[in-house]
């Protein structure tokens, strides 16, 4: 993330853009990632711990869209894994090391992400894995459904 910011600066400087303008232009990038399949984001108000399960289903049920999923429980996306390996994480922790919470065939997959919007509200704010509660259902629902070839 930082490599895309500092892009995203020395691009505003070249255009003659006053430095705030880099933040739009980031954005415009990660934007352009996401559209290519290489993320799926949602926005959470407060920052904390949060856990997230995933899982291969052989076909996915049309239950939400790829667009205007702003604030929804459930939204979709497609996404392309090269290497298999699906990350979650923080946008801001893009780019560290991070075990995948699922490694599948590489390919392009339809995701279904459900969220419980109660449980995200109540694991907000922790700051530590040591301090999530045991035994829980999942923050998020993962749901992917292979679509093709990389």
């Amino acid at each position: 993330m930082d490599i895309e910011f500092d892009a995203a600066k020395k691009l505003a400087l070249q255009e003659g853009m006053e430095d705030f303008f880099s933040l739009f232009i980031f954005n415009d990038r990660l934007m352009h990632a996401a559209s290519q399949g290489a993320l799926l984001s949602w926005t959470l108000l407060f920052d904390g711990v949060f856990r997230a399960e995933a899982q291969v289903t052989p076909q996915l049920q049309a239950q939400a869209t790829e667009t205007g999923h702003l604030g929804s429980s459930v939204f979709a996306g497609t996404l392309a894994c090269p290497t298999g390996r699906l990350i979650v994480t923080c946008l801001s922790r893009l780019g560290e090391l991070h075990q995948p919470i699922i490694e599948v065939e590489p390919g392009i997959y339809q995701v279904v992400v459900e969220r419980d919007e109660d449980a995200e509200f109540e694991h907000s704010h922790i700051e530590s894995l040591a301090r999530y509660p045991v035994g829980l259902d999942p923050d998020w629902s993962i749901k992917l459904s292979r679509v093709g070839s990389v």
